[in-house]
């Protein structure tokens, strides 16, 4: 087990695929096994960023998933044979496209054989059970809530075979937020915002000008665009090779901002008066707004170039 699992990350480090990487060490164990022992493996692969999981099976107990708002069901992915049967045994990828919040329970046979002192097996159907009593919880509560439904259903019975469960929700990236109209909320939009442009190409002075930006937009709705009513904003963020577009929408009351006259700059601070600043500033530091008013939505855009 130990080298098979060294083996399996040597090969997926090498840029392979889980079927590839499974027919490579197959054919490694099996040029070597004097002892005729043999594993079963499920391995996946996950891309974090577009929540599609690549992954091949080894003999191994199907994959229980669970995709958000539904229950955990089982997988029926296709089975290659087991890892040291066969030296030239053949294994095939398949995908799963995860959503946010998506889980995955991945576990060893002794799970769906831990047998009672009458020689009932949990089996499967009562795992799936167990797992969706707590469906909606942590990976780790639901891994604490199975492991305790095993040792209750064998009771005192002499353990079977070891139990090994894995699992992990994708939490993913996800390119929009979704706040209320309330001042505390500010702020998780201007770390939403903040840790999206950390990964882009933005100057420090250019980041900057955009949670300026941001932070009028997003406070003007909060005061301002559903009265003493309550209401919520959304904010997507969208990048491309040479700019970031920040699209900020609301249900409030109609409102171009870009109506808004310009405050004469000229003028001294008395007679300029207070206000009329925040939507000016916005209009210096983006480089290109937008305005729409559709579907009830108020829609503003605005587009932020990358340096050069």
């Amino acid at each position: 087990m130990m080298m098979s699992k060294i083996l399996i990350q040597n090969q997926v480090l090498s840029g392979k695929t889980p079927s590839q990487v499974l027919e490579a060490v197959n054919r490694q164990i099996c040029s070597n096994n004097r002892e005729e022992m043999f594993v079963t493996v499920w391995l996946g692969i996950l891309d974090l960023k577009t929540g599609l999981l690549t992954a091949s099976n080894a003999g191994h107990e199907k994959p229980i998933i669970k995709m958000p708002g539904g229950d955990f069901e089982l997988f029926s992915d296709k089975h290659g044979f087991v890892i040291g049967g066969i030296d030239s045994a053949k294994y095939k990828d398949y995908t799963v496209q995860l959503e946010f919040g998506s889980k995955i329970f991945i576990y060893s046979d002794g799970v769906v054989e831990a047998t009672r002192a009458d020689d009932a097996l949990f089996g499967t159907e009562r795992t799936v059970e167990a797992l969706n009593k707590v469906k909606d919880e942590t990976p780790e509560a639901i891994l604490n809530s199975v492991g305790k439904a095993i040792n209750e259903f064998v009771g005192d019975a002499p353990q079977f075979d070891d139990m090994t469960m894995l699992c992990f929700s994708y939490i993913g990236e996800p390119d929009e937020i979704i706040v209320n109209n309330e001042v505390s909320e500010i702020s998780k939009v201007l770390e939403f915002v903040s840790a999206k442009s950390e990964k882009l190409p933005l100057s420090s002075k250019d980041k900057n000008q955009v949670e300026i930006a941001i932070d009028e937009i997003i406070s003007n709705i909060v005061h301002y665009a559903y009265g003493e009513g309550k209401g919520k904003a959304t904010v997507k963020l969208e990048s491309n090779d040479s700019e970031m577009t920040i699209i900020v929408e609301d249900s409030g009351v109609p409102y171009n901002p870009l109506e808004k006259e310009d405050p004469d700059t000229t003028l001294s601070a008395e007679e300029r008066g207070i206000g009329g600043y925040g939507i000016f500033i916005v209009k210096k530091v983006m480089d290109n707004l937008e305005y729409e008013y559709k579907d009830g939505k108020n829609i503003l855009t605005m587009r932020k170039k990358f340096s050069e």
